[in-house]
C-alpha cells in the first residue's frame, strides 16, 4: 500500500529589509559560467562555482539542482553569490520567472558605492537586464547556504 504524500513548497520567509545585503535580478541569455568569467573580468571577483543549491521537487520526490557561483576571497566583510533561477525547465523562485539569475553581496560594512556597483554589472557583457531587488523579498541567506 502507497501512501500519497501531498505537494511540497519550499517556503521562503519574508524579512524586514537588510541594510547589509544588496540583491541584484539578472536576464541574460549566458549560461551562468560565462556570465560568471564575465563578472569576474568586470569587477575583478574570483567567482567560482560552489555547491548547487537543491531544492526538493514536490512533483518528482526529488531535488532539483540550482547552479552557483561564489568569491569571498577578496576580504572576509564582503561576499559575492551569482545563482541560477532556473534549471532544466525548472524556476527556483517562480515570483522571479523572468529572471535568470540573482546577484547577491552581503558585506559588513556601509558601504556607499552601490550605485557604481549596479552600473559596472550593468555594462558587463551578456547581461541584457538588471533588476535591484529588495532583500526583504527573498530570505536571501539561502543562497550561501
Amino acid at each position: 500500500m502507497t501512501t500519497k504524500k501531498g505537494p511540497r513548497k519550499v517556503k521562503l520567509e519574508i524579512r524586514e529589509p537588510d541594510d547589509n545585503i544588496f540583491l541584484l535580478g539578472i536576464v541574460s541569455h549566458e549560461p551562468i559560467y560565462k556570465l560568471a568569467i564575465s563578472l569576474n573580468k568586470r569587477l575583478k571577483l574570483s567567482l567560482k562555482s560552489i555547491d548547487p543549491l537543491k531544492i526538493p521537487d514536490s512533483k518528482e520526490n526529488s531535488k532539483t539542482n540550482f547552479t552557483r557561483f561564489a568569491d569571498s576571497t577578496q576580504t572576509p566583510d564582503i561576499s559575492y553569490y551569482l545563482v541560477s533561477n532556473k534549471s532544466n525547465g525548472k524556476i527556483f523562485l517562480k515570483k522571479f520567472s523572468r529572471i535568470d539569475y540573482f546577484f547577491t553581496v552581503f558585506f559588513s560594512f556601509n558601504w556607499h558605492d552601490l550605485d557604481q556597483l549596479i552600473e559596472e554589472i550593468r555594462n558587463t557583457d551578456g547581461i541584457i537586464a538588471l533588476f535591484p531587488l529588495k532583500s526583504n523579498e527573498i530570505n536571501c541567506d539561502i543562497f550561501r547556504s
